[in-house]
């Protein structure tokens, strides 16, 4: 009798909770916020000069172009930088030294240790740059950024040496890729 009796009571107690079980009506005639689109990240403007003392500036760049920010001392960021040498076309991906510390600013040294350890012939800039990879916060290596006119497109950390994620990302934000045969 007392187990009937708590029962009843139970459920007595559990009316007012019924409502939370059935689904809300669907009145849109509420106003929704719109929500505003923010706008990408900006990448910083530069005039810095290559490996072969070539001129490159922000102003002048095609878009959309990519920058590779590693280290003349890192070994496990060159995967990354042959595929996206396979892929981004002359004059479209930017190689950045991040390293600051004095003795790593060689970048004829860099570009040619990239060409032997490659084994091919690497026809894009070597660039000295470790203000712009701190403005980025590029703290671990490798990075590449997808610049577009809109802004910073994407950035990826760590290693990517998928060719056909590469050239995705890259067709996707209007790049032309080279063309292998």
């Amino acid at each position: 009798m007392i187990g009937r009796g708590l029962l009843i009571v139970l459920m007595v107690g559990m009316l007012p909770l019924s409502g939370c079980l059935t689904r809300a009506s669907s009145d849109i005639s509420e106003p929704v916020d719109i929500i505003e689109e923010v706008p990408l990240p900006v990448f910083p403007e530069f005039n810095l000069k290559d490996h072969q003392n070539q001129s490159w500036s922000s102003n002048e760049m095609p878009y959309p172009y990519v920058a590779y920010f590693s280290a003349t001392w890192c070994t496990h960021c060159k995967p990354t930088l042959g595929a996206l040498d396979a892929v981004i076309p002359n004059g479209s991906l930017l190689v950045f030294n991040k390293d600051g510390r004095e003795g790593n600013d060689d970048m004829v040294k860099w570009h040619t240790d990239m060409q032997n350890e490659l084994n091919r012939s690497i026809s894009h800039p070597f660039i000295h740059a470790p203000e712009i990879a701190n403005h980025l916060d590029v703290l671990g290596i490798p990075v590449v950024v997808f610049v577009t006119s809109d802004g910073i497109g994407e950035r990826w950390e760590g290693l990517h040496d998928d060719v056909d994620e590469i050239r995705s990302v890259w067709e996707g934000l209007g790049g032309v890729s080279v063309v292998t045969g």
